[in-house]
């Protein structure tokens, strides 16, 4: 008699190995643009075609292949969920003994983390802060840090927007709950928009957690952290404020975003969802300086979800 279903485990290994290649693919290609855009080998026109074929059709089939290989990592990864859920409901147990339950794969370039925090739940009593524990290809667990903007849960509100904008002050409640649910030498990349991503800046500020690496959306800007840093900010964002005219230190990343509206607090709301992925498209062309710098740490933190946690007003939360 044949037997029909799979062995999870396996399935969850495949997939490692299809992240992994992923990554691989990844790095080459950041390589390889980072030779191909140096000047000083090659010049004339056939250079300039070359670079102009490489940059176009060559940039855009690979980064297609890599996002082939994350699916295919993506859907070995939901089989397997549905394999051992089957399993449970026929009586039997999960297959390995131990093993960790995988939520899906953490978020691709900052378009990813754009929509991970409009998922947030804002709900009575949400703080907008959402932990997530992944394990990289290199098995090393880290940790990413989601806190959403003002309005963006019960506790984000506009009096808390200037503690910590101007007055550089954290939520001492999420981030106790964050020393709680994190380890104190694991790696961690905070990730804010708006009042979140001042939040995040002051939390790396403290050195409380070992942070790594901040990504921000539409956030004022601090000019005294040495942590490699992503600012996303769209041209015509009313809020970004005291970071207008910034320079040196973490880096600055300002594009126009399409929205096209009379209100230019619709840019705020709703102008980084196109703009991230411009980013992640341009992104792929960094070589040398604090743009390819502070973007090359983007990459450590993508691996399989393993926990999950959403922090609430009084600090609570759990895997």
């Amino acid at each position: 008699m044949s037997v029909v279903g799979a062995d999870a485990e396996q399935l969850r290994a495949t997939a490692a190995q299809f992240s992994h290649a992923a990554d691989r693919l990844q790095g080459s290609l950041k390589g390889l643009s980072s030779f191909v855009s140096n000047a000083g080998f090659w010049r004339g026109p056939d250079s300039e075609r070359f670079r102009s074929e490489w940059n176009g059709q060559a940039v855009y089939s690979l980064n297609a292949a890599v996002e082939a290989l994350r699916n295919g990592a993506e859907v070995l990864r939901r089989n397997a969920d549905e394999q051992e859920q089957a399993s449970r409901s026929d009586g039997g147990g999960a297959s390995g003994s131990g093993s960790l339950m995988c939520y899906e794969q953490s978020a691709n370039g900052l378009h990813g983390m754009w929509k991970e925090i409009q998922e947030i739940p804002n709900t009575d009593g949400s703080t907008g802060y959402r932990v997530q524990k992944v394990i990289g290809a290199d098995g090393v667990e880290r940790y990413i840090v989601y806190i959403g903007g003002t309005f963006g849960s019960e506790t984000q509100s506009l009096d808390k927007y200037f503690e910590s904008a101007w007055f550089r002050k954290p939520d001492e409640n999420q981030l106790r709950a964050l020393e709680r649910l994190i380890p104190q030498d694991a790696e961690v990349m905070l990730v804010g928009y708006s009042q979140g991503g001042a939040d995040a800046q002051n939390i790396a500020a403290l050195d409380r957690l070992n942070v790594t690496q901040v990504v921000t959306f539409g956030a004022p800007v601090r000019n005294d952290l040495d942590v490699p840093a992503v600012h996303l900010q769209a041209k015509g964002d009313p809020v970004l404020g005291s970071s207008h005219g910034y320079q040196g230190g973490p880096t600055i990343f300002e594009g126009q975003s399409d929205i096209k509206s009379v209100n230019p607090f619709d840019i705020h709301a709703k102008g980084y969802d196109d703009l991230s992925l411009k980013w992640d498209k341009e992104s792929q062309t960094l070589v040398g300086g604090r743009a390819a710098n502070a973007a090359e740490g983007l990459n450590k933190f993508q691996g399989d979800i393993v926990g999950q946690a959403d922090i609430d007003k009084n600090g609570n939360g759990s895997w």
